[in-house]
């Protein structure tokens, strides 16, 4: 399975999205399916290609499959949807995460669960599907997907590391059920596109709480605030990600914690040491 392609770790991937996307299609494998979610038309010969250098037994785009849904409600720890696709047919199911892009990663795992049994999925396993769906973090061990860990104040972690993350994560938290304005706490490597993950994320920011998270490869704190500086938004620098999240925590205003798998590791660990570290599970 490929989900999506985007500008991220360049120096490994390459630094076309044609490149990136002959990389990503290395995982193909002979005689095996291939189910794509990319929606840019371009890159479709990218994949064709290797699939069938590689002797992929079926390649599978998303987009040109018969597929429709509605988001019927939204909270803060995740929506509740309508989807056909296939013969998968499910109304009102739960599913704790947030945001379309979420939406076609469920429907490309149906379309890979569909190919991998080789048949339409029987009855009686929707309402097994539903169940692992609600469970998701608790089964899967998933964490940082713009989760919502506690609600007074509200906080959100999310693990978006580059600017089209970023870009969806205030896509997502930039409207209802979710209030429009927020602390963030904001800590980075420094081998991204900072700058550009910073202007996206103004544009929700009440302050910024910027810290260095505990990695070799991490941008200063210092380097974030000059960078930051023309926003026209107040600047907090701390010593580290655990400070900075406590700092944005006091205020008892929305908080959302994002940059990095790094800074959000530190934060859950933060909210461990304060026995709060309170996961979106629903039996």
């Amino acid at each position: 399975v490929i989900t999506s392609i985007d500008y991220d770790h360049q120096e490994w991937l390459g630094n076309t999205l044609e490149q990136i996307a002959l990389e990503k299609a290395g995982i193909f494998k002979p005689n095996v399916p291939a189910v794509v979610g990319e929606t840019r038309d371009r890159l479709k010969p990218v994949f064709s290609s290797h699939a069938h250098s590689v002797g992929v037994s079926r390649l599978i785009f998303l987009d040109d499959q018969d597929w429709i849904y509605s988001i019927n409600s939204r909270s803060t720890h995740g929506m509740t949807l309508s989807i056909r696709l296939r013969g998968w047919s499910f109304d009102n199911l739960f599913v704790p995460l947030h945001g379309e892009h979420q939406v076609r990663n469920l429907a490309i795992a149906l379309l890979a669960l569909q190919e991998h049994w080789g048949t339409i999925p029987p009855a009686d396993t929707l309402p097994i599907i539903e169940r692992g769906l609600r469970n998701l973090r608790r089964n899967s061990g998933l964490r940082g997907r713009i989760e919502t860990v506690r609600t007074n104040p509200l906080l959100v972690v999310d693990v978006a590391h580059n600017e089209a993350g970023c870009q969806a994560l205030v896509k997502t938290i930039g409207e209802a059920p979710f209030p429009p304005k927020w602390n963030v706490v904001f800590g980075v490597m420094r081998d991204k596109d900072y700058r550009e993950m910073l202007a996206v994320l103004s544009r929700i920011a009440i302050r910024f709480f910027f810290a260095t998270p505990r990695n070799p490869r991490a941008c200063s704190a210092e380097e974030l605030a000059e960078q930051a500086s023309s926003f026209g938004i107040p600047i907090a620098v701390h010593s580290n990600i655990g400070e900075a999240f406590l700092a944005a925590l006091q205020l008892g205003e929305p908080v959302v914690c994002t940059g990095s798998f790094f800074t959000i590791e530190e934060v859950l660990d933060k909210l461990d040491e304060l026995g709060d570290n309170v996961s979106n599970s629903h039996s």
